[in-house]
């Protein structure tokens, strides 16, 4: 913050590295779109910490503030003097991933924290702690070890550059509805930093001109006012305990990089089939094909395509769905829907035509493939775009789900297409060694849908669901 007349923020910009970075889906469904007017995941915020005289505020918005956040709301802890004391430390990433040179004020890159994150995770504040003027201290040994418990899954950028300003709020909104933080480098001025204790709203001035970036967290929105509110790394005693409110304008206007992270999965639940344990974690999910039957107009005048679901049904010998339907016919169109993926979970959809050729369908280049509520559904290829039956035979539809991201899911698919193997063969044999045994899923008879208890001693953490659709 402001001392001496000097003012530190820290957070260096790269459009090439935000840009490197996977973008989140667009995602879609009925309880997803609708958002309640506001949302403050303030409750589940520590005590605002304060960077002092160093360039640190991506440890701070990283670190301290969005994964602390975060495992607050997974652990569901309101208690702020709780949630300090097991505050994720600023410290441990900004020492690692600081830019060499000028010292603790040579800032750093909110990507390269979210890496670190990703791979090293971050020890607790309290282990290894946030010491002002002191930013070479390397973590302990046991500060390391302690790291590996509080990793994230995966992240991504929320929304690509060159962004309407409403598009912007609107995602933002989303995803503060689903209980996630967004990490947020914005630009700021100098009345930023004549915030007074106890003020609640920042309202820079018309045409104040920018001097440096700044990392924060997005911790909630107000539909009404039209205003966010964001976390800081000033103390608290600057704004509103740390805290300050910007307009939906000012924020976007001045917002121009935003990043989320999703946790590994912990949430335990009990599985109905016998031969799955009582306990286990659980992975489930379904699948739905539908072809477009028509239109419907919008309340604003604009026509969208209405589809209809097809029916399915499972073989238990082979643990394949087929339409109930019967044969489509060559040139028919139709789109693919993945439903109720649980946070911190992945998915991937591919298909292979009966020419073997296999296309990999989500993710597509840049694009994350994790989701941050199970509330949400993704269409394949798109909200306004369709898949053809474009050749004569079999089309094996597939999705897998997954709790750990498949690194390989490119070589596995190659391998896949080069098979001479009939697709149920040559599926196990490029995927056996990470398929959740059959005995330990419970398909459904009569829709596209599973329960499983992933085998995570065993490297056993991938269910699929596996359609097949005969053209002719």
């Amino acid at each position: 913050m402001a001392q001496n007349g000097q003012e530190y923020t820290g957070l260096r910009c790269s459009d090439e590295r935000y840009e490197s970075l996977s973008i989140l889906p667009l995602y879609s469904g009925e309880k997803y779109n609708e958002i309640p007017l506001r949302m403050s995941l303030r409750k589940h915020c520590p005590i605002a910490g304060n960077q002092g005289r160093m360039g640190s505020c991506v440890g701070w918005a990283v670190g301290y503030g969005a994964l602390t956040i975060s495992r607050a709301i997974q652990n569901d802890l309101r208690d702020i003097s709780t949630i300090t004391a097991a505050a994720n430390s600023a410290a441990y990433i900004y020492n690692q991933v600081k830019l060499p040179g000028d010292y603790c004020t040579s800032g750093a890159y909110i990507e390269d924290a979210l890496h670190l994150l990703q791979q090293q995770g971050d020890c607790l504040e309290q282990t290894f702690n946030f010491v002002e003027g002191n930013c070479e201290m390397i973590p302990s040994k046991e500060a390391i070890a302690e790291a590996q418990f509080h990793r994230i899954a995966d992240y991504a950028a929320l929304f690509p550059l060159g962004i309407s300003k409403n598009e912007k709020s609107a995602l933002l909104c989303k995803t503060l509805a689903a209980r996630v933080p967004v990490i947020v480098g914005l630009q700021v001025s100098s009345s930023f930093w004549q915030v007074k204790p106890g003020q609640k709203k920042w309202l820079p001035q018309k045409g104040e001109p920018a001097n440096g970036f700044h990392a924060m967290v997005v911790i909630g929105y107000d539909n009404i006012e039209k205003e966010f509110e964001l976390f800081n790394s000033f103390g608290p005693t600057w704004g509103d305990q740390g805290i300050i409110r910007m307009s939906y304008e000012d924020l976007t206007n001045r917002c121009r990089y935003a990043y989320v992270c999703t946790l590994p999965e912990q949430q335990v639940e009990l599985v109905k089939q016998e031969d799955i344990e009582a306990e286990a974690y659980y992975l489930k999910g379904s699948f739905v094909f539908r072809k477009p039957v028509g239109y419907i107009t919008l309340a604003d005048g604009r026509e969208t395509p209405f589809f209809e679901e097809v029916t399915t049904q499972f073989n238990p010998e082979n643990h394949i769905y087929t339409l109930s339907t019967g044969h489509q016919q060559v040139g028919d169109i139709f789109q693919l829907v993945a439903r109720e993926i649980p946070t911190g979970h992945f998915a991937y959809v591919f298909s292979q035509a009966p020419d073997k050729r296999v296309n990999l369908h989500f993710p597509k280049s840049h694009q994350a493939n994790f989701f941050l509520s199970n509330q949400v559904e993704v269409a394949i290829p798109g909200e306004e775009t369709v898949l053809q039956l474009s050749h004569k035979g079999y089309d094996h539809l597939c999705i897998l789900y997954s709790t750990k991201k498949m690194l390989d899911i490119e070589q596995r698919l190659l391998e896949l297409e080069t098979s001479t193997e009939p697709f149920p063969l040559a599926f196990q044999e490029v995927f056996n060694d990470v398929l959740i045994p059959a005995s330990r899923i419970l398909w459904e008879a009569d829709k596209m849908e599973f329960t499983a208890a992933p085998v995570p001693a065993q490297q056993q953490y991938v269910a699929p669901i596996i359609l097949q659709v005969y053209a002719e």
